[in-house]
């Protein structure tokens, strides 16, 4: 039990939002909300800091004061679809870490129904990764959908985790045609079509289709080279990111493996 709720505590803000590495944590696009507004959210936010060496039970305290100041603050501004959207996000976030699930995909369906872009989409793709976690495949993708359609950065990143989850329900030629479409998609993040490529080419190499996945790891230089031409600092950070696919160590690995096998 005492392992579980530090499980659950470990929940953090970038955890739930599950970027990949390196990549750019996408802004927020936050709505027009009035000053008392806006100080109510960030003394509720204030609420949920936890000191460094605090106890487990010390935590707990802190997280269950923090979600029900934002549970208030959505209360007192419930005319306000924008202040209740955030709050509820918040809230749903707390409520994750505390390891109440159920309530957290709760104030996440609430945001996003009343926040319809910016922190409503989020709450839709922290709710489809909630989902993800407990196996709930089939409510993922639908989360995931929703977030996807609302576009914007963090909907454009649904797009990822929808393969993701495909596969997850044994749906690989889907989830490969959602990575395809993500990585040639010219008005996409060029990070993100990377990601989509890689996921693309790791599905190759999971099946050992060497050859297959050699093949995206191509389609997507080709489809970045316009971003990766020059010598300016995207351009050279693109190319690392592009060589450092995770697609390119798995081909490597699998030839290592190959090679030391001929010689047994």
């Amino acid at each position: 039990m005492f392992l579980a709720v530090l499980a659950a505590l470990a929940w953090s803000d970038a955890g739930v939002a599950q970027g990949g590495k390196g990549s750019a944590k996408p802004k927020i696009v936050k709505a027009k909300i009035g000053k008392e507004a806006r100080t109510a959210l960030a003394a509720a936010g204030r609420l949920s800091r936890v000191r460094q060496g605090s106890s487990v039970v010390e935590r707990q305290k802190i997280l269950e004061k923090a979600q029900a100041a934002f549970a208030k603050v959505a209360r007192k501004f419930a005319s306000q679809d924008a202040v209740v959207g955030e709050a509820a996000f918040r809230r749903g976030q707390l409520l994750g870490r505390l390891g109440r699930i159920n309530e957290a995909l709760a104030a996440f369906r609430r945001a996003g129904d009343k926040a319809k872009a910016g922190f409503g989409t989020r709450a839709r793709l922290e709710a489809g990764h909630v989902q993800r976690r407990e196996k709930l495949y089939p409510d993922a993708l639908e989360s995931y959908r929703l977030a996807a359609t609302a576009g914007g950065a963090y909907g454009n990143r649904a797009r990822l985790w929808i393969g993701k989850t495909l596969i997850n329900l044994g749906r690989v030629p889907d989830a490969r045609r959602e990575w395809q479409a993500l990585g040639t998609d010219r008005t996409m993040d060029a990070y993100l079509r990377i990601q989509a490529f890689d996921d693309l080419a790791m599905s190759y190499v999971k099946e050992k289709k060497i050859g297959a996945a050699k093949r995206v790891i191509a389609d997507a230089e080709d489809a970045l080279s316009s971003e990766t031409a020059g010598e300016d600092k995207r351009a050279r950070v693109l190319r690392k990111k592009l060589g450092r696919m995770r697609a390119r160590k798995s081909i490597a690995k699998a030839a290592e493996r190959a090679l030391e096998s001929r010689r047994r």
